[in-house]
Order: C-alpha cells, then sequence, then structure tokens
C-alpha cells in the first residue's frame, strides 16, 4: 500500500491509477471502522445511558406515585368531610319532594 499524504486518504481525491487498485481495501477500511464505531456506540448506550435513563425513570415513577398516593387520599378525606355534612346531592333531592 502507497503511503499518501493525509489530504489524499478520500477516495474521490486518489488519483485513478492509484484507486483502480486500492479502492475495494480503502472501502472495507472503511467498513471496519463503521462497524467498530457502532459497536462501541451499543456498548455505552448498553452500559452507561441505559442504566441511567432507568435510573431516572424510576426515580420520576416513585414521585408521581407519591403525588397519586396524596391526591388520592386528599380525595378521600374531601369524600369524608361531604358524607358527614350531610350533603349528598342526591338526599337533598328526594327530601325537598316530600310535603
Amino acid at each position: 500500500m502507497t503511503s499518501l499524504p493525509r489530504c489524499q486518504a478520500f477516495y474521490n481525491t486518489l488519483p485513478s491509477s492509484i484507486r483502480a487498485g486500492m479502492g475495494m481495501d480503502i472501502f472495507e477500511q472503511f467498513g471496519r471502522k463503521v462497524d467498530a464505531e457502532i459497536d462501541r456506540l451499543h456498548r455505552y448506550v448498553e452500559k452507561e445511558l441505559a442504566p441511567e435513563a432507568e435510573r431516572h425513570a424510576a426515580e420520576i415513577l416513585r414521585r408521581v406515585s407519591s403525588k397519586l398516593a396524596d391526591l388520592a387520599s386528599e380525595m378521600e378525606a374531601h369524600l369524608g368531610r361531604e358524607s358527614s355534612r350531610g350533603s349528598d346531592p342526591s338526599s337533598a333531592s328526594s327530601d325537598s319532594s316530600k310535603p
């Protein structure tokens, strides 16, 4: 393989005499580098990004769960206050219809 200046490292910039014999080698090297980068990116996503995203999602779910539990408690308390006052709308309308 002929050593070329860095500026001629791209396929389209190589002279046709060199390109004829080296085109497939350069393409294969490029393909290997792309495969290696894809593998590296896949490992990064699996080992670092996904676990962090899962931790973050779990934290959000815990916060939402807590807020929903608080809301349910408030609703139950509100219903308890309403029933203790005896202001049930269905009972009020039936009482007003009696003479």
